[in-house]
């Protein structure tokens, strides 16, 4: 993945406009197996496979730091963690802050991906839908979205993937943005989100 600014679980980027989408979800607090060769952790990050994505996403935004970008963070329960209101730039400070918040999550809570997937979509006053063209500059064009992707734990606005599916076309006709998808678990609905939105999907994260 040379010549990427961004390597997110083996999925390259070089957006400086980025989202990232946490299942933060009880499913994520799965230990790891003992067969399981252990990834290289962060320092306060538990052995789960949530605290896996969160050394990984902790990388992510300090890659975004060097490159100079700009990000935002949601972390997916029944009521979703939306980190800050707009963009912000990857400076030393706001890094540092994300990092912290990032080693806070806990897994609880249900799967909400659709409301998620909405805000980061609309993550700019008002959203990407209202922008006008010179102003796409400071709305996101990347989100990547990590979930374990179970079905049958959606909460949110909709409920069934085929509808949240249909939500993110409708609001996603206007806004353009590549969605990135990551799935720890089951695969057909973040293919097919990746799919439809120009994005990559991996499969890779195993536990």
């Amino acid at each position: 993945l040379k010549g990427y600014g961004i390597q997110y679980h083996g999925i390259g980027s070089n957006s400086k406009r980025v989202v990232f989408v946490l299942d933060c979800s009880t499913s994520m607090g799965t230990a790891l197996g003992y067969t399981t060769k252990r990834p290289e952790m962060e320092e306060g990050c538990e052995a789960t496979k949530l605290g896996v994505c969160q050394s990984e996403l902790i990388r992510a935004v300090q890659q975004i730091g060097k490159a100079g970008g700009k990000f935002n963070m949601i972390f997916v329960h029944s009521q979703n963690d939306v980190w800050q209101k707009t963009l912000v730039p990857a400076d030393d400070a706001k890094v540092e802050l994300a990092i912290k918040h990032i080693k806070r999550q806990k897994a609880s809570g249900r799967t909400n991906l659709c409301d998620a997937l909405l805000t980061a979509l609309e993550i700019e006053d008002g959203g990407a839908v209202d922008l006008k063209p010179e102003e796409m500059k400071e709305a996101p064009d990347t989100v990547f979205v990590l979930s374990d992707g179970g079905e049958d734990s959606n909460e949110g606005k909709f409920k069934r993937t085929s509808d949240i599916q249909a939500a993110v076309r409708e609001v996603n006709r206007y806004a353009r943005v590549r969605i990135h998808a990551i799935t720890t678990g089951e695969a057909l609905f973040l293919k097919e989100l990746a799919e439809a939105n120009g994005g990559t999907f991996s499969s890779k994260v195993g536990f």
